[in-house]
């Protein structure tokens, strides 16, 4: 379940709808499917897309990016937004 938190916060459509993919697609050690183009291919968006909405879902907390080889990256969604994107909210 995507939190209201990011309903309301996320700074766009896509990245709304970046999270929820991640979120639906977590496995069980907490990470989605490896790399920008997978996941590109799956919501119909070019790669470049999903680096650049990961990039601010990151900066906010909501998503931490992970590199792993040359060229995969991994997402991971999280349930709420690490304590420093908090302080820089309020």
């Amino acid at each position: 379940m995507v939190p209201k938190e990011i309903i309301y916060g996320a700074p766009d459509a896509e990245c709304l709808m970046l999270y929820a993919y991640c979120d639906l697609r977590q496995g069980q050690d907490g990470w989605s499917a490896r790399g920008a183009q997978y996941v590109a291919d799956k919501l119909g968006w070019q790669a470049r897309t999903v680096t650049e909405h990961a990039k601010h879902l990151e900066d906010l907390g909501w998503l931490e990016r992970r590199r792993e080889g040359r060229w995969a990256v991994s997402l991971c969604g999280r349930a709420q937004p690490s304590p420093s994107a908090r302080e820089s909210e309020g």
